[in-house]
């Protein structure tokens, strides 16, 4: 019984839509019930359609032709709304300009492109700071670079070996930010009012976007100081080297 006053038979059951989807609703009837609109008029559409095309059929020519039915039906002065076309994969992410609309959970693409480049900024002032901070270590180093080279090591061997120190760090922060965005998913729900998913930091996509952060953070990071240590020469980096001058 729907609103106690309609009664409906029910011939399907269907699951809940995940939490990340445009739509969540209840139920579905079908136009033939008379249920849910019972009183059509152009003042009274409210409600979203979506159609299914021939893929040879030209989106602009439909959209014309809506207008035109628009036209019609309403004087100017009333046609205070207009309608347009939008490919189904396109709401999720690109509604937000989108007035008076039903679909629920309706992101902004602007708003994840900020936020992208906001994160990826981050990662790059990390690797340029772990640059520096492995530049001014270098004289620590030196030394050891020149007992490598004099014992017989190529410069092939040493920039591996600068690559997989760094490697290893990443790693490190890698899996220490994973545990970090697990722990903090239930709170930063609570926070923002949003509902995300804590199997989807695990799932196989971020396991791989994951992978590939790994791959060019260490490859971007580590690539000056592995090809700025491994050449110094032997002979330099194992004499001192004294400045003339007052002091120590």
């Amino acid at each position: 019984m729907v609103d106690n006053k309609t009664d409906l038979e029910i011939i399907a059951v269907f699951e809940d839509s995940p939490q990340n989807s445009s739509y969540n609703f209840h139920a579905i009837a079908s136009f033939a019930s008379s249920v849910f609109f019972k009183n059509p008029s152009w003042s009274n559409a409210s409600f979203e359609t979506l159609v299914q095309f021939d893929a040879a059929i030209a989106v602009a020519s439909i959209e014309q032709q809506i207008q035109q039915i628009l036209d019609k039906n309403v004087d100017k002065e009333g046609q205070w709304f207009s309608f347009s076309l939008q490919p189904l994969e396109r709401i999720h992410l690109y509604s937000a300009g989108y007035q008076n609309s039903y679909a629920q959970r309706i992101g902004d693409i602007n708003e994840i492109r900020n936020l992208s480049f906001l994160a990826v900024l981050i990662l790059c002032i990390a690797c340029i700071n772990y640059m520096n901070l492995t530049t001014a270590r270098s004289q620590k180093r030196s030394k050891e670079v020149g007992i490598n080279k004099t014992l017989g090591a190529k410069n092939g061997i040493l920039v591996a070996q600068f690559y997989t120190e760094t490697g290893l760090i990443t790693f490190i922060a890698i899996v220490l930010g994973i545990v970090l965005a697990a722990v903090s998913v239930p709170w930063f729900n609570t926070l923002t009012g949003q509902n995300l998913d804590q199997g989807i930091i695990f799932s196989l996509p971020a396991a791989t976007a994951f992978f590939l952060i790994w791959a060019l953070t260490t490859l971007f990071a580590g690539s000056y100081p592995a090809l700025y240590l491994s050449r110094f020469s032997p002979k330099s980096a194992l004499t001192s080297a004294f400045a003339p001058g007052k002091g120590n």
